[in-house]
């Protein structure tokens, strides 16, 4: 069985280089695509086990893990930089969704053999006003250039 595109979910930078150990010679011997791939988590609120109030905020949570992708993403870039096969990073964030939900909407991207470079939004009146506010929402958070609007008389006031 060869392999078009293969996803690596990397979301713990303690088992990276052993994913990675495997998911480069499989890459390489099928001449596939990688995709590594992490995930912002959502938001998730622990309190304290002693009931009081706790000393890190849900932000500074994120800011850490925001640190962790990107040593993840170094890794990563590091492992693929001179092989016979294409790779590709991936970063999203699940703050309002789900982890894994993100993660199975990378997966069928990769399985149908989406190019995240050519992805176009579209919509007619408030549809158009919507897929605008995506487009600008996926700039500022800077996960994903839309290659393509089209707006059809989008209501946008």
């Amino acid at each position: 069985m060869t392999y078009k595109t293969i996803l690596v979910h990397l979301h713990d930078a303690q088992r990276v280089k052993l994913l990675l150990d495997a998911a480069i010679p499989l890459a390489r011997t099928c001449n596939a695509h990688l995709v590594g791939l992490s995930v912002l988590p959502p938001y998730i609120v622990i309190p304290a086990s002693d009931g009081a109030a706790t000393t890190v905020s849900i932000d500074e949570h994120r800011t850490l893990y925001k640190i962790e992708m990107e040593e993840i993403r170094k890794v990563f870039d590091d492992a693929t930089k001179s092989q016979s096969f294409t790779a590709e990073w991936r970063h999203d964030d699940a703050a309002f969704g789900t982890g894994p939900g993100t993660v199975i909407e990378h997966a069928h991207a990769a399985d149908l053999g989406v190019n995240s470079t050519l992805i176009g939004i579209g919509g007619a009146s408030a549809g158009g006003g919507l897929a605008a506010g995506l487009a600008l929402l996926a700039r500022d958070r800077g996960e994903l250039a839309i290659a393509f609007q089209l707006l059809i008389y989008p209501m946008i006031d």
